[in-house]
């Protein structure tokens, strides 16, 4: 499933990210096992779908994206 991030989300506040992600850009709901890594707060997210690693945004950064290509 694609979510649009909804503002920006940079390292400074999610220090375990790997780079900084621009409101607008897409990710995909990682839906494997996490081993309950991610906090309370967020969901674990990859850059392409279905595809590891995944990294955790914060849930009010996110939201749900419907296009034609995602049904």
């Amino acid at each position: 499933m694609q979510y649009k991030l909804t503002r920006d989300v940079n390292r400074k506040e999610c220090s375990w990210l790997s780079r900084d992600f621009k409101k607008g850009e897409i990710v995909f709901l990682y839906r494997d096992c996490t081993y309950k890594l991610c906090s309370p707060n967020g969901s674990p997210f990859t850059e392409k779908e279905n595809e590891t690693p995944f990294f955790e945004l914060p849930n009010n950064s996110v939201e749900k994206f419907y296009s034609d290509d995602n049904e």
